[in-house]
């Protein structure tokens, strides 16, 4: 008998998934004869710090460029001209803004990948949208 089998139905009080008997420490259900096994599965958590870390400021930045895709598309033009200033700081915020729906919904899709990633890494991945919001700002305040 498998010792991780037998330990756990030493421990725990289960049934049989086939018809509901109560186990005891063999290797098939008395009752219906399933062979039993124990399988071990990691269950990962669905929001987690790093990937909250990396996620949140893009997605405050996604409504954003959402906004704007939608006017370029009504205008036809192309989202980083809509009559913004060819400043180079304000072409980055402006850069970010435009690509932010694609960047959320690649950490949307890949938490698994950004929770074993480095903390430098993601705080990289946190700090691009936060620039580009600190650039706003300034232009806003300036």
């Amino acid at each position: 008998m498998d010792r991780a089998l037998k330990a756990y139905l030493e421990d725990h009080k289960a049934s049989c998934p086939n018809c509901d008997q109560p186990l005891v420490v063999q290797e098939q259900c008395p009752e219906c004869g399933l062979p039993l096994e124990v399988h071990i599965k990691a269950i990962t958590p669905i929001i987690t710090l790093p990937w909250l870390v990396a996620c949140l400021p893009w997605a405050v930045l996604a409504g954003e460029g959402v906004t704007t895709w939608i006017i370029a598309l009504r205008h036809l033009q192309s989202p980083l001209y809509l009559g913004w200033d060819l400043n180079p700081l304000f072409m980055y915020s402006n850069a970010v803004q435009v690509v932010s729906p694609l960047v959320f919904a690649w950490l949307l899709l890949d938490r698994r990948r950004i929770n074993l990633m480095k903390p430098v890494l993601i705080m990289i991945i946190a700090g691009i949208p936060t620039l580009a919001y600190l650039i706003d700002l300034v232009a806003i305040l300036l």
